[in-house]
């Protein structure tokens, strides 16, 4: 992961620069969770992501920066993603009866990693099934 704002805004023009090399029209993700604990925004609310196929138009993908198979992000990290969750309850860009899912379990990926997903699995509103 990034651990300060100038790494985590070079990662977050890496995935741009890799998103516009598929053809997206920006940034896939509405919100990426840094290592710093900072939430950065990508597409925002409102405007309907690119990150998992047949999902993007009732979601929204929010991405942690950093490679998530063998270890956990940091608790920061975790803590952002909840506060990213609760604005969106909030602002009523997601119903309270949400489901929280992995970005594997709508497309074939790695991602979000085997610990958070391990992680996620723990968490309210998740579901085993998109």
């Amino acid at each position: 992961p990034c651990y300060t704002p100038q790494q985590c805004q070079a990662a977050l023009q890496q995935i741009r620069t890799g998103h516009l090399l598929r053809k997206f029209r920006d940034i896939g993700y509405n919100f990426l969770i840094g290592g710093d604990g900072r939430i950065y925004e990508g597409l925002g609310f409102g405007i309907r992501g690119e990150h998992s196929p047949h999902y993007n138009s009732q979601s929204i993908g929010v991405a942690f920066i950093g490679n998530f198979q063998r270890t956990l992000p940091s608790p920061q990290m975790l803590q952002a993603a909840r506060t990213l969750i609760t604005i969106a309850v909030q602002r009523r860009q997601v119903l309270p009866n949400y489901s929280l899912v992995g970005h594997c379990q709508t497309k074939a990926t790695a991602c979000p990693g085997r610990q958070l997903l391990d992680e996620l699995r723990k968490w309210p509103r998740w579901q085993p099934k998109p």
